[in-house]
């Protein structure tokens, strides 16, 4: 049975507004933790800030495919087929994915659509269709697609070692 208007329980009401009270502070509380947490730059299931990945396992014109902080990072490989006219070093890094896309690495025997003989291996946007070599460089003239492929930053030790997250590129 429902009570008049004027004639409800006031331990009740308090006991009902303290609940209340407690839950909204619950909320805020819970909401507040990782807005604090991202604010002060701690994250704390990413480890350490870099990364040292093994080069043994990479044969020449090769790549490996890995996470780093979230995000996917391929570690080439370039063979002295794919470095002939163009220098640089043997091991590189670029980050995997561009544009709400993945960049996929096409080794020398498979190139993307469109590319035909020639190929030396290098990296492919199926979202935008452009290809970039294995130095990062945009090929031909496609309509989208960055001019480059962003690279972490990284150093190569002198232990057969690629370190994701050390030096300056």
């Amino acid at each position: 049975m429902v009570e008049p208007a004027g004639k409800a329980d006031p331990v009740l009401r308090r006991r009902l507004r303290l609940a209340l009270v407690l839950l909204g502070a619950l909320a805020v509380g819970l909401t507040a933790v990782p807005f604090v947490a991202s604010v002060t730059g701690r994250d704390h299931g990413a480890g350490p800030t870099a990364l040292s990945v093994r080069l043994d396992g990479i044969g020449p014109g090769q790549a490996r495919r890995l996470l780093w902080h979230g995000r996917p990072v391929w570690v080439v490989h370039r063979s002295p087929v794919q470095l002939k006219g163009h220098g640089g070093e043997r091991y590189a890094a670029f980050f995997g994915y561009m544009d709400g896309c993945g960049i996929i690495y096409r080794g020398p025997g498979s190139p993307p659509a469109g590319r035909g003989t020639g190929w030396t291996g290098g990296f492919w946007n199926p979202c935008s269709g452009a290809s970039y070599d294995v130095m990062g460089r945009r090929l031909g003239h496609a309509d989208r697609g960055a001019s480059r492929l962003a690279r972490p930053s990284y150093r190569l030790d002198g232990a057969g070692r690629l370190v994701l997250g050390t030096g300056l590129r």
